[in-house]
């Protein structure tokens, strides 16, 4: 959580004064409607018969991006879901992704009534559903921005179930739990904060940052919106309380309720507690009472503009004349003026678009951090791709589908609230225009850096060197790239002459540095300067998962005693089958695995995976998620540089936590999963922390 104003997502270069043709832009912000993706009021729709007319209709006519569908499995109380409803499952899925779209899934067994509702299903029952349903919602998590919880009582919300699991606090955590499990990548919405508060208790840190809130009778009745409010005794300031903290990471929203005489259900109510709360949706059909109201009084589009996000640059300061293969520093501001964050993993990347095409470079910001009300500093210097041909180009800021399959669509991509930003065609927001891509004036490259010099504490290694100087006339020293064994580790600005790595195994290791400047030129590399890092006395290795047989996989237990489980793979019942001491995933583009670590990993420094795989490369296959970090298995660093790579023959490959910002002290549970592009079989022979 953002505590200063302004957050320095990057610690990179700062545009220095002597650069060459830098410029410097303040943009206008822009107070119209228009759509952005995961955000705003939502419409429903029936996602086994859902219709590209009245996805395109609920855009153009209110912005409207976010569905909501239930999925009625009334027929299923007591058998397996038939192959038709399924397959209507994806295909409507599919119909949401060809129309720009994303869908919020409820799953019921009944319509009530209230309170002696029609029945619902038996706990064991709704564990087969989800084994149903886990590889269908891993095949379209593309297209699902949450799920809410669903499944228990009337209307799936948690209360009057006819089997007593609203009641019943085991049941409800064991059936959370595989809701959890059966859509690994997506938040899971609850309906009653006492339910919120209840499983913070009870799940690992990791996964209750994937609860979220949805609140079925919002504005109902002073104080407690017909029982959402105080349901375990607490006040409904507290619960209000909860849910604001839950809204900094989470999906927060809902829909009102048909009122009578209330002064919750108007604008002056909603317009402090909505933000305070951090709403991202709101149902714009349900109760058409509350929401005539909201017209009626004026607060209608101050909601639509700002549920969710809402960002805008204010300004940033680029160079207008590049070099193929030369540094590009940039400072880009941005505001988020919206009632919540981004909420779902994105990308970000700056763009060159120009004759040669489009040259997308990757940008280490993460817009999930861009926390409502907050200013944050994008301040980075990359590498222009080297092949980007010579010709005037436009720098763009492009925040796409953090889905591959998405990525190409300008509809899933963050539009800016800027004036005269927005591509349409292209989903990109052009921030300049006449960048100039050529060779440079400047070819001289600063002085090597002297002085290089290394000291360690504990696993840290330190490493520090004189500062560099540019030929006069030149474009100055821009910053420092240090390299640990030939590889770049970390990069730093002009004014910075130290740099320190964490979290390395014991080990002797060899850094150099060098310099490069605002034209792109590099110096040589420095003299190496060694350091030593000290195994840890009195420490082994802790082991979470062997498959040497005991336990026994597929107990429920893992070697630390903690649950450990897998599904939807094609071989073992999807579950994988254990030969020879590993375990063995055959998978095509879906299955997931996971196992509890809740042991406080302080005194460890490294994740050791020892895997191999059918072809190679099964890295960018496979996303990993642990101590709040969810990203491709291929994107973490390792202790010997670079980053992760899967081969065909098993090596343990080392993965630094703190380099890798793994939370130590909370990794809440190791979960992968195998929905990421590509058909494959891995074998994982052993997880251990040292």
């Amino acid at each position: 959580m953002i505590v200063g104003a302004v957050l320095a997502l990057v610690a990179g270069l700062l545009v220095a004064p002597g650069t060459a043709h830098a410029a410097t832009t303040t943009y206008t912000a822009d107070n119209s409607i228009f759509p952005n993706p995961e955000r705003g009021f939502r419409d429903s729709v029936d996602i086994l018969r859902v219709s590209a007319a009245e996805i395109r209709s609920a855009r153009s006519t209110h912005s409207i991006t976010l569905l909501h569908s239930y999925l009625r499995l009334d027929a299923f109380r007591t058998s397996d879901i038939d192959r038709a409803t399924l397959d209507g499952l994806s295909a409507g899925l599919a119909t949401v992704r060809a129309n720009g779209a994303k869908v919020v899934l409820r799953a019921s067994y009944n319509f009530g009534p209230y309170p002696d509702s029609e029945p619902d299903a038996s706990e064991s029952r709704i564990a087969r559903h989800l084994d149903q349903l886990a590889p269908v919602l891993a095949a379209n998590a593309d297209v699902i921005a949450f799920v809410e919880a669903g499944f228990i009582g009337a209307w799936g919300e948690w209360h009057t179930s006819t089997n007593g699991h609203d009641t019943n606090v085991d049941a409800k955590v064991r059936i959370l739990t595989n809701i959890l499990a059966a859509a690994p990548s997506e938040q899971v919405a609850l309906r009653y904060p006492s339910d919120v508060r209840l499983v913070q208790s009870r799940l690992g840190s990791a996964a209750f940052d994937r609860i979220g809130s949805h609140l079925d009778c919002y504005g109902a009745s002073d104080p407690g919106d017909m029982g959402t409010w105080g349901r375990d005794g607490s006040t409904p300031q507290a619960d209000k309380a909860l849910i604001a903290a839950v809204g900094v990471d989470g999906f927060v929203g809902g829909e009102t309720c048909n009122h009578v005489n209330t002064t919750r259900a108007d604008c002056t109510t909603a317009l402090a507690e909505m933000p305070a709360m951090h709403f991202t949706q709101l149902n714009i059909e349900y109760e058409p009472t509350v929401i005539q109201n909201y017209r009626d009084q004026g607060c209608f589009d101050t909601m639509q503009r700002n549920f969710g996000y809402r960002l805008r640059v204010t300004t940033a300061t680029y160079p207008t004349s590049l070099s193929p293969g030369g540094v590009m520093p940039l400072e880009i501001g941005v505001v988020n003026s919206g009632w919540a964050s981004v909420l779902n993993p994105r990308p970000v990347f700056a763009v060159l678009d120009g004759p040669g095409g489009q040259f997308p470079i990757a940008l280490s910001a993460d817009p999930r951090t861009w926390e409502s009300g907050q200013n944050a500093l994008v301040s980075q210097s990359v590498t222009v791709p080297s092949n980007v041909p010579a010709g005037t180009y436009r720098l763009a800021l492009w925040l796409p589908d953090e889905a591959i399959a998405l990525r190409g669509d300008p509809r899933y991509s963050i539009r800016l609230a800027n004036t005269g930003t927005w591509d349409a065609a292209t989903g990109l927001n052009v921030l300049a225009t006449g960048i100039t891509v050529g060779a440079q004036s400047d070819t001289s490259p600063p002085s090597v850096p002297t002085g290089v010099r290394a000291t360690v504490s504990g696993s840290s290694p330190t490493v520090a060197w004189t500062a560099s100087s540019d030929a006069a006339g030149g474009s100055g020293v821009a910053g420092y790239e240090v390299l640990r064994g030939g590889t770049v580790v970390g990069t730093v600005g002009r004014d910075a002459t130290t740099f320190t790595q964490t979290g390395l195994p014991a080990g002797a290791y060899s850094y150099t540095v060098r310099a490069y400047d605002g034209a792109g030129n590099r110096s040589a590399a420095s003299a190496a300067a060694t350091v030593t890092v000290a195994a840890t006395a009195g420490v082994p290795r802790l082991v979470l998962d062997n498959y040497d047989g005991n336990p026994a996989w597929g107990t429920g237990r893992n070697d630390l005693g903690r649950w450990t489980g897998a599904n939807s793979f094609a071989n073992g019942s999807g579950a994988g089958v254990v030969s020879g001491g590993a375990l063995r995933l055959q998978y095509a583009r879906t299955g997931w695995f996971a196992s509890d670590v809740t042991r406080d990993l302080s005194d460890r420094s490294v994740m050791v995976v020892r895997v191999r795989g059918l072809m190679g490369g099964e890295q960018n296959h496979i996303g990993v998620s642990i101590g709040g970090v969810t990203q491709r298995f291929g994107e973490y660093s390792t202790s010997s540089g670079g980053n992760a790579v899967i081969t065909t023959a098993f090596q343990d490959i080392r993965i630094p936590l703190v380099a890798n910002g793994i939370n130590r002290a909370a990794p809440g549970q190791l979960a992968l999963s195998f929905w990421h592009g590509g058909s494959s079989t891995v074998w994982i022979d052993e997880i251990r922390f040292e």
